[in-house]
């Protein structure tokens, strides 16, 4: 069922529920550049049956963007996660790609929503990284992400090449189908905004013993491709230091991009890790 929710703010937010199905309610949050349908492939090949939740982060598909170039805190997507908790009223599961790991990440530390377990596809959260320990990857996290900022306040066409090569390597964005390249030039200002956190330095902040108790009792899947970037790989082993109750797959052959060019092999994460 397709239908779009309003937030506390009176925003619009993308909501499409598939709940012919009895089972365990998945929340699936695309990245950036993404919307509900960078599931239809991993959807098509998950065996269990589920109550299946849809949405797009801000600014994309049809969820409103809420953010601007001087209010830019996590709070705002959480906002999303708020509305749809409501609306479906039952514990969930995090499937998140991407920007939407991140987001998922972003919910589980804030202690707020009743969520049963995290599976994340290349889920990138900066702020997990230590200053010293990751200093280069960091460096050059950031000198890409200003590159891209000029790029976007140039009216550079294809500045969301700078991104998407940077995740997926070079030539992935000339790769792209049509649609999709003007996709990404449609989004590239709401990109920009997903960015400034890193660019500005103001990462998300967490209350520290809410933090920590997640981190104990949160069952984890953290799934990356075998192609991931530095970034990706660095983030990733963070979190599977910091969760306790974690379990990594890396998919071979597989890059940034690996929910649609390796669906299979990511439904079958998810059915081999959600438990009722």
């Amino acid at each position: 069922m397709n239908q779009l929710l309003t937030d506390a703010n009176g925003l619009e937010i993308d909501f499409r529920c598939e709940d012919t199905e009895e089972g365990e309610t998945l929340l699936f949050l695309p990245g950036s550049y993404a919307n509900t349908s960078a599931w239809k492939g991993i959807s098509k090949w998950l065996k269990k049956p589920y109550k299946r939740v849809f949405t797009s982060l801000r600014g994309y598909g049809y969820t409103m963007e809420s953010r601007s170039v001087d209010d830019f805190k996590i709070d705002h997507q959480l906002e999303i996660i708020r509305a749809i908790s409501k609306k479906i009223h039952t514990p969930f599961h995090i499937i998140g790609h991407s920007m939407g790991g991140l987001v998922g990440f972003a919910a589980i530390f804030s202690g707020e929503f009743p969520i049963k377990s995290i599976v994340s596809f290349e889920a990138n959260p900066p702020w997990v990284l230590d200053k010293d320990k990751h200093s280069t990857t960091l460096t050059d996290t950031i000198n890409i992400a200003k590159k891209f900022e000029r790029a976007v306040n140039e009216n550079d066409a294809d500045a969301a090449n700078i991104i998407i090569d940077f995740y997926g390597g070079k030539g992935t964005f000339s790769s792209f189908p049509e649609k999709v390249k003007d996709f990404c030039r449609r989004t590239v200002h709401v990109n920009l905004i997903d960015w400034l956190p890193i660019i500005r330095s103001e990462p998300a902040f967490f209350e520290k013993n809410l933090f920590k108790k997640s981190l104990i009792e949160m069952p984890v899947k953290l799934v990356i491709g075998e192609e991931a970037n530095s970034l990706v790989k660095n983030i990733n082993s963070e979190l599977a230091i910091m969760f306790k109750k974690q379990s990594t797959l890396k998919i071979k052959g597989a890059g940034h991009f690996l929910i649609s060019t390796h669906p299979r092999e990511c439904a079958d994460a998810i059915d081999q890790f959600i438990t009722p």
